[in-house]
């Protein structure tokens, strides 16, 4: 709705968006200090198990991405300060699973597992990365370009550059 209201101006794009932000601040996973989101439904995988709304890192982040758009759309505060609360529990809630000079990949989960899902890593790089250029928080970008090492140099583990060639790694990097 917010991308609808940035197009046409219609104030009604506008209500409706911050309406579901709102339903999305007022309903995040229970029992947490800091805003995350899981699944409404239990969810497996072959690395884990998920609890019904027990929090995990995509879900979060995507509200986290959602409240960033709505700050920019609005600029209001509130909405810059809930990204802030979810890039929190991103870096010190979820558990690191590998972390090295210039690499770092955190858990899916709130729990550790024995492997580490890249997309998730991408994902938390971009979002970081985001929330530091509205607020100028040093660590976030260190961390977002440690997400970012890591996730790039995996790529080539996972033969995407022999799949997709050197045009794929290229055109990664200019999105990031």
């Amino acid at each position: 709705y917010f991308s609808l209201y940035q197009k046409t101006n219609e104030i009604e794009y506008l209500e409706k968006g911050e309406s579901l932000i709102r339903w999305l601040l007022d309903n995040p996973s229970p029992g947490c200090n800091k805003l995350c989101w899981g699944y409404n439904f239990m969810w497996q995988n072959t690395i884990f198990l998920q609890d019904e709304f027990e929090p995990n890192a995509v879900v979060s982040i995507f509200v986290g991405e959602a409240l960033i758009h709505a700050y920019r759309v609005t600029q209001k505060e509130e909405y810059l300060n809930a990204a802030c609360s979810v890039a929190d529990f991103i870096v010190e809630d979820l558990p690191v699973l590998y972390d090295s000079k210039d690499e770092l990949a955190i858990a899916y989960v709130l729990r550790k597992v024995d492997a580490i899902v890249l997309n998730n890593q991408v994902l938390a790089g971009a979002f970081l990365s985001k929330v530091w250029k509205h607020t100028g928080v040093g660590k976030l970008l260190g961390l977002c370009l440690g997400k970012k090492h890591f996730s790039l140099l995996r790529l080539f583990a996972l033969a995407w550059q022999r799949i997709h060639g050197q045009k794929a790694l290229t055109i990664l990097i200019l999105v990031w």
